[in-house]
């Protein structure tokens, strides 16, 4: 494992606008050199996409269809993660 691993943060939400940002400012502040975030939204209507896409500070991956839980979305997320520790 290289001297800083990398980290992926697996976020699986819908309709988390109204949280979604206070998350993303948390991962943000944890100042780690090495992570990525992947969110998988299931469809949200209440602005999580334009949260997600207009937000800067890290690199994020995201993905938004129809929603089928938590469950397949954190699958999903996690074969999409390139991360050292998920």
């Amino acid at each position: 494992m290289p001297d800083h691993p990398r980290f992926s943060v697996l976020i699986p939400c819908f309709n988390a606008a109204p949280y979604l940002g206070a998350t993303l400012d948390s991962v943000r502040k944890q100042g780690h050199p090495s992570v990525e975030v992947i969110v998988m939204d299931g469809g949200s209507t209440d602005g999580t996409v334009e949260l997600v896409r207009n937000y800067r500070g890290l690199r994020i991956v995201w993905e938004s269809g129809p929603d089928r839980g938590q469950l397949e979305a954190v699958q999903k997320a996690a074969c999409r993660a390139s991360g050292d520790i998920l």
